[in-house]
């Protein structure tokens, strides 16, 4: 189990593949501020969503519109010239 959940957030996992993109596609607004994960296993850990899933996150939302998160300013200038 804790594997599992620490799979999630590896940038590969299939598990993150599916749960953090299956709905995306419909969306226009989503705030994820101050989001975080969970760690599982010996040493539990809060961890903040990596600027690569969130990035990804908005590159697969056709629809997304508004986007509030914790990405850096470099990241966002990326995004707003990648999506106007």
């Amino acid at each position: 189990q804790w594997a599992l959940m620490n799979q999630f957030f590896e940038e590969n996992s299939i598990i993150q593949r599916f749960f953090f993109f299956a709905c995306n596609s419909q969306l226009e607004r989503v705030s994820i501020l101050r989001g975080r994960y969970v760690t599982m296993g010996p040493v539990t850990a809060m961890i903040e969503f990596p600027q690569w899933a969130l990035m990804r996150f908005v590159r697969r939302s056709p629809r997304l519109k508004w986007f509030r998160s914790e990405l850096t300013e470099e990241n966002k200038q990326i995004l707003s010239r990648e999506k106007p």
